[in-house]
């Protein structure tokens, strides 16, 4: 507990000591607000945001491979009869069912799974 308290003492004493430096500097600015070129500062910020978005528009997405699994339980359909058809389970228990049901997928039902995630694969590498 003293730890604590001297901690907060700490943490007192420090903001006391700060907080005069950022009332003058906000002090300086509020004087200085109207001389600021308010087309030099739109300039400036629309070219940063220009910067920003073509290097996130040049960054490379990481291809997410997803396996079958993922793609079952993306499969919209699934997700929505099995919603229906047990309204009262928790989060958790419906994830618990749809591991049961993958479980219990027939091989060709869970090669169409397959199938959907080599196309999606392809696709990624095209771009």
């Amino acid at each position: 507990m003293k730890d604590k308290k001297k901690h907060n003492l700490f943490a007192k004493h420090l903001i006391e000591q700060i907080l005069p430096l950022f009332e003058e500097f906000f002090e300086c600015i509020d004087n200085n607000f109207e001389e600021i070129d308010s087309d030099k500062l739109s300039e400036t910020y629309l070219k940063d945001l220009k910067n920003y978005l073509n290097t996130f528009q040049n960054r490379q997405k990481k291809n997410k491979k997803f396996n079958p699994y993922s793609a079952f339980l993306k499969d919209k359909s699934i997700q929505a009869k099995i919603k229906n058809d047990n309204p009262n389970l928790s989060f958790g228990d419906l994830s618990k069912l749809k591991g049961q049901i993958w479980k219990n997928l027939s091989k060709e039902e869970k090669n169409k799974y397959k199938l959907i995630v080599q196309d999606s694969n392809n696709t990624n590498d095209i771009h």
